[in-house]
This record gives structure tokens, sequence and C-alpha cells, in this order.
């Protein structure tokens, strides 16, 4: 909405229904995707240069097309029969094949790590979930076989978060137990922590100490939390599991799978 504004300040409303306005919203798409979205100066950030995004320019034309759904379906939009938004073809068809964490790196972060890192790399390595998720992993989502919790991120507003039972390998149900059986946890403790036995305040703290620890002791580069949900799946595939089970814990469509 931001970028509409200040992009185009003068374009009415009730043009958002003629094809003809795509054209100016696609010169818009092109300078994100050239040179990346407009800079909003905020108390405490730190001035960057923008960088060009076909993924930031794909989001653009996505919020738009939701926006414009949402004005047609309650009422704002009432002279719109058919979002010209929805027909779209992408710009950016990347995979992130090539951001799997190897093997070597993953034998190199464990060794310079201490365990409740080593913990929480396994989590996400074995689990596939979001950061926000692992963060909110108690014990009593772990019975010793799965993992069973409630997602953080739902697929559409209008529903609830879908539950999800995760088997557990055998490699991070090893982890687990040797750590249950050291710290004799409730079950409404969390499962991560810091080095210092504590819980993370937010998903953010949790991701700035893994960041920390990848940086300063393993010394990994090119390589991010998030990177390790890719490199579940690529796991869980070869621990034989098939695209439906897959997709059915990452919550990724079986097609991105």
């Amino acid at each position: 909405h931001r970028i509409i504004k200040e992009q185009l300040p003068e374009f009415p409303v009730s043009a958002f229904g003629d094809r003809r306005c795509l054209q100016q919203f696609k010169k818009v798409r092109d300078q994100i995707a050239k040179f990346g979205l407009p800079h909003r100066d905020r108390p405490g950030w730190k001035p960057r240069k923008p960088k060009g995004s076909p993924h930031d320019a794909d989001e653009f034309w996505g919020r738009v097309s939701a926006l414009v759904t949402w004005g047609m379906r309650w009422g704002h939009l009432v002279d719109i029969l058919v979002n010209p938004f929805s027909d779209y073809e992408h710009l950016y068809h990347g995979n992130r094949v090539d951001k799997i964490w190897s093997w070597d790196q993953e034998f190199q972060f464990i060794a310079a790590t201490p365990w409740q890192m080593q913990l929480a790399y396994l989590l996400a390595v074995c689990l596939g979930l979001r950061r926000t998720d692992i963060w909110r992993l108690t014990w009593s989502c772990y019975d010793g076989k799965y993992i069973r919790l409630q997602l953080h991120k739902r697929q559409k507003p209008s529903k609830p978060a879908p539950r999800v039972t995760i088997p557990v390998l055998s490699v991070l149900k090893l982890m687990l137990d040797r750590v249950k059986a050291f710290l004799k946890p409730s079950p409404d403790d969390p499962i991560l922590l810091s080095t210092e036995n504590l819980p993370y305040a937010d998903p953010q703290s949790f991701g700035e100490s893994f960041q920390y620890f990848r940086n300063k002791k393993a010394k990994i580069v090119g390589r991010t939390l998030h990177d390790l949900r890719g490199t579940a799946v690529t796991r869980l595939a070869m621990a034989g599991c098939t695209e439906a089970e897959i997709a059915s814990i990452t919550r990724h469509s079986i097609g991105r799978v």
C-alpha cells in the first residue's frame, strides 16, 4: 500500500479493474526487480543500499492482487468482476538446490558449537520447521517417536494453523533423549535453549545466536538457518519419504517439493 501511494500517488481506486492499469504496475514491478524496494527510514535502522530482487517484485505484485481481491470481497470495489492481477507470470524462477547444507558443513558446525546449538541444528535439519516453530517447541511435543505441534503460520487467514506429526529421525532422537535425561525438564519447558540453558526471548534472538555460532565459531559462509528447511527436504527424501509426506511436514506444495 505504501509503495502504491509513493509510486502511483494519483492512481484512482476505480481503475483497479481496468486491465490497462497493469502496464503502470508492471513498470513499478520492474523497478523493484532492477533496483529493489524503496528504502523506508525507521528509528534504529541502519541505512542500506536497495538491491534489485525479482522475488521482491513478485511479492509486490502478489500483495497488490491480494489487496484487489480483498476489496472485491468486502464491497469496496463493486464494479470489478475479475481481478486483473491474478493472472501473472512470476519473474523469479530460481530454486534453492545450491543452498543445501553439505555433510562437510554439518560436521564442521557440529564440531565447533556447544550442545545447545547442535540440538538447534538437528531440530532444524531433521524436522524442516520454520524458525518460529522450532522456538515454540516444548517437551510436551515430543513423545519419544514423533514431534507433534500446531504450526504458527496459517495457510489461509480464515483457517487455523495446521497440526503436523513429524517422525523423529534416529540422530535427533538420540540427542533429544540424552538432553531430556540430563535436564529432566517439565512438559512445558522449551526444547530450544541458549548456551546458558535459558529460553530464548523470541525467534529473532534464536536466529541471531545461530548466526553468531555459524559465522564466528564454525566459520561457514553462504548458508543460513532457513536453508536447513531445504536441506531437511533432501534428507527426508533420502530417508524414503514420498513427496506427499514431505509436503505434509514442511507445508510446501507438492510441486515445490
